[in-house]
């Protein structure tokens, strides 16, 4: 289904977003919007590193965001319990990144507290601002859309 962007007078551009996507277009932005903040937060991590482990982070937010948000989409389809299709992209995120990089302890401290707020941000800023609270279905965050319309 696409958007006439001619009859759609007054409509916000965020709330477009919301109501035209499919399934597979908000598990891609999903995907991008992860892999940007995830290859952001660990420069600011490993900031005292010289520039060349850039490739190196790139190759990680691949495997990482991708590779985990696949797994746990296909491990959600096949009724696998929450623990694996959570917990496992969840202990990846934690133990790749100061596996590979070789972290020192405050690293991974600032890492580990960065990784556990990302997926959460995310969450919210699409259940706040589009509408789309599928990133993270186990805490639900109202949407400014529902606030809008409430009461009526």
């Amino acid at each position: 289904m696409s958007a006439d962007l001619s009859t759609m007078r007054g409509e916000s551009a965020m709330l477009l977003l919301a109501f035209f996507t499919k399934w597979w277009e908000r598990f891609a932005v999903f995907s991008v919007v992860a892999f940007a903040v995830f290859t952001s937060a660990l420069p600011l991590v490993l900031r005292k590193r010289r520039a060349a482990v850039w490739p190196r982070i790139l190759v990680t937010g691949v495997f990482i965001v991708f590779g985990g948000m696949l797994f746990a989409r296909w491990s959600y389809g096949q009724g696998l319990p929450l623990w694996i299709f959570y917990g496992l992209p969840a202990l990846a995120t934690f133990l790749v990144p100061p596996i590979l990089f070789g972290m020192s302890g405050r690293e991974i401290a600032k890492y580990v507290a960065m990784a556990v707020l990302m997926a959460p941000a995310i969450h919210v800023f699409f259940s706040f601002f589009v509408g789309w609270h599928d990133y993270m279905p186990l805490f639900y965050v109202r949407s400014v859309w529902d606030l809008i319309r409430w009461p009526r």
